[in-house]
């Protein structure tokens, strides 16, 4: 017989995607032990115990605190996927344990035999799979990192397109950077720079950044005219900049920079791109 746990009649939520694309549901258990909390799982489900009384803004504190550790446990859970060709359950041979976030979504990558080396995107199981020769499989590492490379160059070059077209602003060159801290920037010379970690993050997100960055050619400090451009043409930019917050991890391994300090160009509004020291 299970166990019976007893819960808030409004289990909190906590924006932690699962491998389906839901929100994880965290479970607030109101224990009477004084002045003690315990956050643990209980097969799929995140339970948090908590004083009785405890308020809603300390019950945030906590699970904040702990984010980091909830990510790296939903990163590590098993995932059972749909064969989109035998339509059912198997077992994949994954090639890594951690997942590619991409628009803010963990697809795993996975692996099948295959003459030619192609990547297949699929959306509704959440996976990334390599089809590719066993030689091929070794070089898994590379071969995903350039292609996640081009997918990203991509939504750059449709976004500032569309830009081009509303705003009639543009960069004199575009780079991505590896920086950590600072999500974009707009030189004096109108080169703009992008962070690398935005690969992860939603489309609307990285519509924002780019927004924010050309702004930066008409109003280059952060006026009130500056403010007024972006709610003219975002007006729900404060709720975007909020998603920010978000933290997507990904593999070590997919760096297309492998631990230099050197970017990439966008050339000529293409998809292709090279180093710069």
């Amino acid at each position: 017989m299970s166990e019976k746990i007893p819960f808030s009649k409004n289990p909190k939520a906590i924006h932690f995607q699962r491998r389906d694309g839901t929100d994880l549901q965290i479970l607030i258990s109101q224990d009477a032990a004084p002045n003690r909390y315990r956050l643990h799982w209980k097969g799929d489900m995140l339970l948090l115990h908590v004083p009785r009384g405890t308020a809603s803004k300390t019950i945030d504190q906590i699970l904040h605190r702990h984010r980091r550790w909830i990510q790296n446990q939903l990163n590590r859970t098993v995932l059972r996927v749909q064969s989109p060709e035998r339509k059912t359950e198997t077992e994949n041979p994954f090639l890594s344990p951690d997942p590619v976030f991409m628009d803010g979504i963990p697809f795993f990558l996975a692996w099948e035999k295959n003459e030619q080396t192609e990547i297949v995107w699929n959306h509704q199981n959440r996976l990334l799979l390599l089809k590719s020769t066993e030689e091929k499989k070794r070089d898994y590492q590379e071969i995903v990192t350039q292609w996640a490379m081009h997918i990203f160059f991509a939504r750059i070059k449709g976004i500032l397109n569309s830009y081009k077209k509303t705003l009639e602003i543009q960069p004199q060159k575009v780079f991505v950077r590896p920086t950590r801290s600072q999500w974009g920037s707009m030189s004096r010379k109108g080169n703009m720079s992008l962070s690398w970690s935005l690969f992860a993050f939603e489309e609307k997100i990285l519509r924002y950044i780019i927004l924010h960055e050309l702004a930066h050619i008409p109003f280059p400090n952060h006026s009130q005219k500056f403010w007024d451009f972006i709610q003219k043409k975002m007006p729900d930019y404060r709720q975007i900049k909020k998603d920010l917050l978000n933290r997507y991890p990904s593999p070590r391994w997919l760096d297309p920079f492998q631990g230099n300090r050197r970017s990439l160009e966008l050339l000529n509004w293409k998809e292709d791109f090279k180093n710069i020291e």
